[in-house]
């Protein structure tokens, strides 16, 4: 399935005329609680080129590949995640601390991590570790644990 997967990004880097520099599972798979029929929940961070940026027009800052029954694939321009990781966005942490990456380009990852753990709203954070330990019970010590290091 990876293959697949990388072949499925490598075909949204040329479609979509963007660089894909983190690729990661999320949802089920990730964590350890997937099901027989659990689909492949991907997503990744791309950045566009300088000119792309350079505009005051708003520009569509998402991808979403249409769900094909395996592959959920969806991505976020890397401007939008560093806003939303301002605001200590659940999703995007979740996906930058995946442990199941397809593709990582480190720099890039490890500066938004730092950014994360240096800006993010904890107050925020944490109820939403606690809404999961609820829904997804085998969760609870993971949540437990990133809770304690938020403190």
């Amino acid at each position: 399935m990876k293959s697949r997967i990388l072949k499925e990004i490598n075909e949204i880097e040329k479609n979509n005329d963007v660089k894909v520099i983190y690729v990661c599972e999320s949802g089920s798979r990730a964590w350890g609680f997937a099901s027989e029929d659990s689909d492949y929940d991907v997503r990744f961070l791309y950045v566009h080129s300088k000119d792309w940026y350079l505009t005051i027009a708003d520009k569509r800052d998402v991808i979403e590949i249409p769900f094909d029954g395996d592959l959920d694939i969806n991505g976020w321009d890397i401007r939008k995640s560093l806003k939303l990781l301002r605001k200590s966005n659940s999703p995007l942490l979740e996906w930058l601390s995946s442990p199941i990456k397809y593709r990582n380009v480190r720099p890039v990852r490890t500066r938004q991590r730092r950014t994360g753990q240096k800006h993010s709203q904890k107050d925020e954070l944490c109820p939403n570790c606690a809404r999961q330990g609820q829904i997804f019970p085998n969760s609870s010590k993971r949540n437990q644990k990133l809770a304690e290091k938020l403190k």
